[in-house]
């Protein structure tokens, strides 16, 4: 009864506004990153454990169309050993998709794109003059320094792909904005 009533909020909602805009994005905390790595993270199951056929929506298609986005703009996406010898270097980009339930042909969904950074404890950075120095044996912890998310309700999986475009989209310009 619950999860009935939540989707029918989220369908009213969806309704009404249609899809939702919440961003944070502080373009000048992708200042110096070197580039971008995907992790792309589907999440298709109802809270009644049931999963949704989501047609036209597979991984690794949505992963492809991101990367070569970010590489059309000139923005390096790392290889897996590359981004691992080095991660100070590059942010991740979470895009997250949560499909709560399927109402008469229609999704009701979520999408959340964050980029995540390496950060330190102020206490293992000292200042050398000008220049801030990062204690070699500290562990970074990651953090969300940029983040978008949409919610809505559609029957279209193309409209639900075109608003993780539109994310990314708005990422690549804030990223470039601040590293041209």
């Amino acid at each position: 009864m619950k999860t009935v009533l939540i989707t029918l909020l989220f369908l009213l909602i969806g309704v009404i506004v249609f899809a939702q805009e919440d961003e944070y994005n502080d373009a000048i905390s992708l200042s110096g990153i070197k580039g971008l790595k995907i992790e792309l993270v589907v999440n298709n199951l109802t809270d009644s454990g049931i999963e949704i056929d989501i047609p036209d929506l597979h991984p690794e298609k949505i992963q492809n169309e991101i990367e070569l986005n970010l590489r059309k703009a000139g923005i390096k996406v790392p290889l897996e050993d590359e981004f691992e010898s080095n991660r100070i270097d590059y942010a991740v980009v979470m895009v997250y998709f949560y499909f709560a339930e399927k109402i008469n042909y229609s999704y009701v969904y979520a999408i959340s794109i964050g980029v995540e950074q390496a950060c330190f404890r102020y206490r293992d950075v000292y200042r050398k003059g000008r220049q801030m120095i990062v204690n070699t044996e500290a562990e970074p912890y990651w953090g969300t320094t940029w983040q978008l998310g949409y919610v809505g309700v559609n029957s279209k999986t193309s409209i639900i792909l075109d608003a993780v475009m539109k994310g990314i989209d708005e990422l690549i310009n804030d990223y470039l904005s601040v590293n041209q």
